[in-house]
């Protein structure tokens, strides 16, 4: 994402502490980067992250529940987070263990993409099908921003066994 969608010195957001590949592949990218302080260490501050934002943002991304405090963004919150965002950031919603929340504020983001155009949604089978060896994920987006990211992906990027794995789950 970070190598499709910004460029040398574009500018990143993400909340601190979170999944640390968000930093590592801007820095991989020279991009320059806002590490949001999730509240007490361990929740999302909405207006933390639309405050970090920059005229030269291009990604925000956050993860809901977060790793590895497992604190999430309530529903309102969420909501206010895609509208405010301004329009030419893409909002990055990882949502590698939204299988594990049981609050009753929670909401998946792809049930919210008539909120955002620019929204790109993360899923894998490694938590709760237990298939990280497998290496299998996916991202839910606009088909514009799926084909961009398909022009840079390696070919046969998932193996046989990935993929069978996966239907099976």
């Amino acid at each position: 994402i970070c190598r499709v969608f910004a460029s040398r010195g574009d500018h990143v957001v993400y909340g601190h502490p979170s999944f640390p590949c968000y930093r590592i592949g801007s820095v991989a990218q020279e991009l320059e980067t806002t590490a949001v302080r999730l509240r007490d260490g361990v929740h999302w501050n909405v207006g933390d992250l639309l405050d970090a934002v920059r005229p030269d943002t291009k990604l925000l991304f956050v993860a809901n529940p977060n790793n590895p405090t497992g604190s999430y963004i309530p529903q309102p919150d969420l909501e206010r987070l895609l509208r405010e965002t301004p329009e030419h950031v893409l909002v990055v919603v990882d949502e590698a263990y939204v299988e594990y929340v049981d609050a009753d504020d929670f909401v998946e983001a792809p049930a919210l993409r008539s909120l955002r155009t620019r929204m790109a949604v993360l899923r894998t089978f490694s938590k709760a099908y237990a298939l990280a060896a497998l290496r299998v994920g996916y991202v839910i987006a606009p088909g514009e921003a799926v084909h961009h990211l398909n022009r840079l992906r390696a070919p046969f990027n998932v193996g046989t066994a990935g993929q069978r794995a996966a239907l099976v789950a």
